[in-house]
């Protein structure tokens, strides 16, 4: 049996590709790698890279505690928010999960820093790790400078997230290579996907980078 081919007419955008070729046939190498841009960026997406820093803020923290405190975290400052997100989505209030109009963004964000203080406060009153709480205060910061530039224009959060995984990585591993990596893989993918410019996930990277390396240095490096 011959398989199924994708046909469109001359110019059209094949199955939502975003992909526009004469005849409307969409070589594989194409459908891979949009495939590896959609995964990477669902991998790293905001809420999952949040996580994965407060984990490897966790595991350099030396505290007995740490992971349970990370664990708390992670479920006031992401699940909430995400929860809050579902619920928007499903009563239609925003257009799709990766609130690509900057208007559908606000209200998200500012649920997402409410929830990034509350989880800061937490570790705060905890008595977390240094490293701990000041990510967590970093990650706070950095989220209200999303919110205030968002009124504006539309800067990439996941840039900004996946640039505060790569630089701890980079830290942890006394290496520029992790970092050097998810800040071009995630650039690469929101860039193919057509989901921001360049000069709005440069503005994220560079927001990530220092918010991370801020946070780090604060609380008396590696």
């Amino acid at each position: 049996m011959t398989p199924p081919q994708y046909t469109a007419g001359a110019g059209a955008d094949v199955r939502g590709l975003g992909v526009v070729l004469d005849g409307g046939r969409v070589p594989m190498h194409r459908r891979m790698t949009r495939a590896a841009a959609v995964t990477f960026s669902a991998l790293v997406a905001p809420p999952v890279a949040i996580a994965v820093a407060m984990g490897l803020a966790a595991t350099a923290g030396g505290h007995p505690h740490a992971w349970a405190l990370a664990g708390f975290y992670v479920l006031v400052s992401i699940v909430t928010p995400v929860l809050v997100l579902l619920g928007q989505l499903r009563r239609r209030e925003v257009g799709d999960i990766e609130l690509t109009s900057r208007t559908d963004r606000f209200v998200p964000q500012l649920v997402m820093l409410g929830s990034l203080i509350a989880g800061w406060v937490l570790l705060e009153l905890s008595s977390a790790p240094p490293r701990m709480t000041l990510l967590a205060a970093a990650l706070a910061i950095q989220g209200a400078a999303i919110l205030l530039v968002t009124l504006r224009w539309k800067i990439s959060v996941h840039c900004a997230a996946a640039a505060v995984v790569g630089t701890l990585l980079s830290v942890l591993a006394d290496s520029p290579f992790p970092a050097v990596v998810v800040i071009i893989a995630m650039a690469w993918s929101r860039l193919y996907l057509h989901h921001h410019t360049l000069a709005q996930t440069a503005a994220g990277t560079v927001l990530g980078v220092a918010v991370s390396v801020g946070a780090w240095l604060l609380s008396g490096g590696v």
